[in-house]
């Protein structure tokens, strides 16, 4: 195995280059009217995103552990020992490196694979949702943002994609496919587990309840998160899961931190424009299912960025439900009264929606870039 080294600097503009390339693919799709030119153009953007992702070698913070451990059990090459992984890893990585070793493959071909199965997720879910909102604005949020969180937490980046894909078959009332999502996500990062909530979670609110409204909005998510250490010690006790929960203990600590950052000011901005936005191109007492998978993910944003200052990890059991809140900045796009069949209104002139959207993409990117907070630069490549 060989690995070619590349500078921050350019690493940057390797980042630069796969964001653009792909967002001019998914772009590509939207205006394809071929059924198989659109399904190329898609295939293309999967391929063009996973691309560092796959190649990458020591790079993201938690990389060098599963790098280690899928060589562990290459080495080891038992089957018990993969289904261990050391007591912490969900046996569904061990099972795939073993495998994998058995025809010769290292651990970077496994981490690498996790990489295309989560872009192709990531992709096709956003895909999903072109009847409601723009597929490109959408993906263009998704490459500026959580894109880079791949890097750092590929497990429960693949689990939340296949939890971002699922939560349209919530918005077509179709539960059981939406419960299938869940389980398979659950078998790639436990935490999974707690989307199952989202089928009462994301219900639209009820008319003259705002004591429940407000208990199910505020107070129910901050204790899913919290309690999510309670919760998997409930779960142990069901054969099926108990492997997957063993040991299970979640950083919470105060972090005290700077909370003034060009991050927290981008969000208060993002929460204010969604809420006018909101008030003016909805009616409130008209409110559908849709709407409210919306209005939930933004508000699940803020309790994210809320948990993440005091109490650390809790906040990444919150992704599950956030990542969603991809399809909601990207609905600020939108410029109809109605959320139904937008997916591609041009306006003559640019809103302030519209502008912010692509402002608050370029400002995230440079903002990720210059803190590295998941460890992303400089890129090497292994081949």
């Amino acid at each position: 195995m060989r690995i070619i080294e590349f500078s921050e600097f350019d690493s940057i503009i390797i980042y630069v280059f796969v964001v653009a390339l792909s967002v001019v693919c998914m772009n590509n799709a939207v205006k394809s009217k071929s059924k198989y030119k659109t399904r190329f153009w898609l295939l293309m953007t999967i391929l063009i995103a996973s691309a560092p992702g796959f190649f990458r070698y020591m790079v993201g913070l938690d990389y060098e552990t599963y790098y280690l451990v899928g060589e562990r059990i290459i080495s080891t090459n038992t089957l018990e020992y993969a289904l261990s992984c050391w007591g912490r890893l969900e046996p569904s990585f061990g099972l795939l490196v073993y495998y994998l070793g058995k025809v010769g493959a290292s651990a970077n071909v496994a981490i690498g694979l996790y990489a295309i199965l989560t872009q192709f997720f990531m992709v096709v879910g956003i895909w999903k949702y072109r009847r409601d909102v723009n597929s490109t604005v959408a993906f263009f949020v998704y490459m500026s943002t959580f894109y880079f969180r791949t890097y750092n937490m590929f497990r429960q980046a693949l689990a939340m994609s296949i939890i971002l894909y699922g939560i349209h078959y919530l918005r077509d009332k179709k539960y059981l496919k939406f419960i299938i999502c869940v389980i398979g996500a659950t078998f790639i990062h436990r935490a999974a587990i707690i989307s199952i909530l989202m089928i009462w979670y994301f219900r639209p609110r009820k008319k003259g309840h705002k004591w429940i409204n407000t208990l199910i909005s505020y107070i129910i998510p901050i204790v899913m998160a919290v309690g999510f250490e309670y919760l998997m010690r409930l779960i142990q006790y069901i054969p099926i899961f108990s492997v997957y929960v063993t040991s299970t203990s979640i950083y919470m600590t105060f972090r005290n931190e700077s909370i003034i950052s060009l991050g927290t000011l981008l969000l208060i901005i993002e929460i204010t424009l969604y809420i006018f936005h909101r008030l003016k191109y909805r009616e409130y007492e008209n409110q559908n299912l849709f709407e409210s998978i919306l209005d939930k993910a933004m508000l699940f944003q803020v309790i994210y960025f809320i948990l993440d200052v005091i109490v650390g990890y809790a906040a990444r059991i919150v992704l599950f439900y956030s990542v969603s809140s991809i399809i909601s900045l990207s609905s600020l796009y939108n410029t109809k009264k109605s959320l139904a069949g937008i997916g591609h209104t041009k306006a003559r002139k640019m809103t302030i929606y519209q502008i912010f959207i692509i402002a608050y993409c370029i400002a995230q990117f440079v903002r990720i870039m210059l803190n590295n907070g998941y460890g992303q630069l400089p890129l090497n490549f292994w081949y």
